[in-house]
């Protein structure tokens, strides 16, 4: 189960500069259907929050003289209990999360914190971007195993992974495979677990494996990409915990 803000928070960030107009933001959060963008100096420090309620006419005003402050944001090692109670005290949804320099480096929901709390799995890739730049493979979010996953999952090839991780540890990819049929293959190994690496068993006994995959039709792309997914997995076991 998640301990920390770090291991919950979205890593993918959206931001503006203080001296971007109005239209500037609405296109960003339109563009990316979100409701709010924190906005960074040029050393990349929060400064304030620009949200949707913000934007009202005129559209020729800097975000800088909209923007809410003083910024609210969470250091990174923050317990949940402690950001959740911060959020609640100050009636707020969302918090800027800052590493040690006090620098962006995510944002966390209030709906992050109890998935957190209630030891369900962020909603947000971890360590694996959505789109890998080397391969081109885009990859699913998190999924938790369950009877009912295949039937929602494509039919298709592509690649599979299953990632390990909470209690205070980073997540990293623990098994991965190039698969003929991406839906036919997790029902397999839902059915036969016999077919996944017997140390993993316990996690996925505890619910503590999640999948993600990314579908493609391409032989070489996938063997690529099953590579540079191995590769990865074994550089980052041999790091320092």
């Amino acid at each position: 189960m998640a301990v920390t803000v770090d291991e919950v928070m979205n890593r993918e960030v959206f931001s503006v500069k203080p001296n971007a107009t109005l239209n500037d933001a609405a296109s960003l959060l339109e563009r990316h259907h979100i409701s709010g963008a924190p906005v960074l100096d040029a050393e990349g420090v929060p400064v304030g929050m620009i949200s949707l309620r913000d934007l009202a006419p005129p559209a020729s005003t800097l975000v800088e003289e909209r923007m809410s402050r003083p910024v609210m944001a969470v250091p990174s090692g923050a317990t949940l209990e402690s950001a959740a109670l911060l959020l609640s005290d100050l009636d707020l949804h969302r918090a800027i999360v800052v590493d040690d320099d006090g620098k962006l480096i995510g944002i966390v929901t209030s709906l992050d914190l109890l998935r957190g709390l209630l030891g369900l799995p962020a909603p947000h890739p971890h360590e694996q971007p959505p789109v890998d730049d080397v391969t081109g493979l885009v990859w699913s979010d998190d999924l938790q195993l369950n009877p009912g996953l295949p039937e929602k999952l494509p039919q298709g090839p592509g690649l599979l992974a299953l990632v390990h991780g909470g209690k205070g540890r980073p997540e990293r990819v623990v098994w991965a495979e190039a698969a003929t049929g991406i839906r036919g293959r997790v029902a397999h190994l839902l059915q036969k677990t016999e077919h996944i690496t017997p140390h993993l068993l316990p996690a996925l006994e505890a619910g503590e494996l999640r999948l993600r995959y990314a579908a493609s039709e391409d032989t070489a792309r996938r063997m690529t990409g099953l590579r540079k997914l191995l590769l990865d997995a074994r550089n980052k076991a041999r790091q320092p915990s």
